[in-house]
């Protein structure tokens, strides 16, 4: 039995996240983690920002 639920959150990547090898910079994947779990939040908890 799995005691844990899957969540997902589809976001746009910019061109100017991406650098020359083609990697999204750290700070930049941060901001998609946060951006999501404020989304998420929202849909299935209903506690907007």
């Amino acid at each position: 039995m799995n005691d844990y639920s899957k969540f997902e959150t589809e976001l746009a990547v910019r061109p100017d996240d991406i650098d020359l090898y083609q990697h999204v910079h750290s700070t930049r994947y941060l901001d998609y983690v946060l951006a999501a779990r404020f989304e998420q939040m929202e849909r299935f908890y209903g506690m907007g920002a």
